[in-house]
């Protein structure tokens, strides 16, 4: 069932579709995107002329297929920004940002000119807006940076390849604590839709030109549906993973439970075999030491058949490896 969209605020959600597309996309807010880009950049470089570019890198052959970006645009010494925002966790967002990248390298060789070209490639750079989740959990960031470098001594190989990625979901910031221009722009993509007016942080040419794009009221009849549009679709796809998220707990607990409560009467049957086993031995009572044997090869098997290794087997049985693997040879 798809989820109610939410009541419309003061300004629409940059991390919607429209509405990320509606800041940064259109020829007259070049402006806007340059601030953001040259804020990411961090005076390493400072951008000051681009063109939007197509969105779409298609591969050599239609089997190869291609890529059609969010946001790509091209600078005045023919460097390329690949600008792609993700809302949800995507398992692969690296290997996709490794790809993009490699279509926008491999789009600039020409045919034909085989070895008098010589790879003479612009520089890439590939941003990523995320929201929900981070490129290393284990590692909280809001922003990264990443090159080709010497892992032994830092050294940077090559500036031709960098990816930045913009980590929502680790920035914390509160109004008070914004001091670059990056913090007031993550600020903003992650906080502008829950703002009622302009905070004084954001009293400037370039942010108020923002909030003046982004407020709902000046946008005409059909804008509006489009955002709504755009901003029911990712409603539903947060309440899919949710939902997703809720019932994989759910499955999560009962299976560990039935697990738990499998392996708890296994080991149990395990260690009363064993017991048996030296008592039979001790006592010489070959009946028992039959009936233990083929309870003992029970268990074995069960093991087995669950993936457990020889040396978990032998751990939780008390028998030895060689014996182990003998009793599966018997099974098998």
């Amino acid at each position: 069932m798809s989820a109610p969209i939410p009541p419309i605020k003061t300004y629409i959600d940059l991390m919607t579709d429209f509405g990320f597309k509606r800041i940064f996309s259109a020829e007259s807010n070049k402006d806007l995107l340059m601030d953001l880009l040259n804020s990411i950049f961090r005076g390493k470089k400072h951008i000051t002329h681009f063109e939007f570019y197509k969105n779409e890198e298609k591969g050599e052959t239609k089997e190869d297929g291609g890529a059609i970006f969010d946001l790509t645009c091209v600078g005045e010494n023919n460097e390329k920004f690949i600008i792609e925002v993700q809302r949800a966790s995507q398992k692969f967002f690296m290997k996709r940002a490794l790809f993009y990248t490699s279509l926008a390298t491999t789009s600039h060789a020409p045919h034909g000119l085989g070895k008098k070209w010589g790879y003479n490639l612009p520089e890439i750079y590939f941003i990523g807006v995320l929201e929900d989740f981070s490129i290393t959990p284990l590692n909280p960031k809001y922003f990264r940076e990443g090159r080709i470098m010497d892992v032994d001594t830092n050294e940077i190989l090559s500036n031709d390849l960098v990816f930045f990625f913009l980590e929502l979901i680790n920035f914390t910031k509160e109004e008070s604590e914004l001091v670059t221009n990056l913090d007031k722009w993550l600020y903003l993509f992650k906080n502008i839709s829950k703002l009622d007016k302009i905070p004084a942080a954001f009293q400037t040419d370039i942010f108020e030109k923002v909030f003046h794009i982004a407020a709902y009221r000046n946008m005409n009849k059909e804008e509006k549906h489009m955002y709504d549009l755009s901003l029911k679709h990712k409603w539903d796809s947060e309440n899919k993973l949710d939902y997703a998220t809720e019932q994989g707990i759910l499955k999560g607990r009962e299976e560990g439970r039935e697990e738990g409560r499998a392996e708890g009467i296994v080991e149990g049957i395990a260690k009363g075999i064993a017991k048996g086993r030296a008592e039979g031995r001790a006592e010489g009572i070959a009946v028992e030491r039959n009936n233990t044997q083929q309870r003992l090869n029970g268990i074995v098997h069960y093991f087995h058949t669950i993936g457990k290794s020889v040396d978990e087997i032998a751990s939780i049985t008390q028998l030895s490896k060689q014996e182990v693997e003998e009793i599966i040879q018997l099974i098998v």
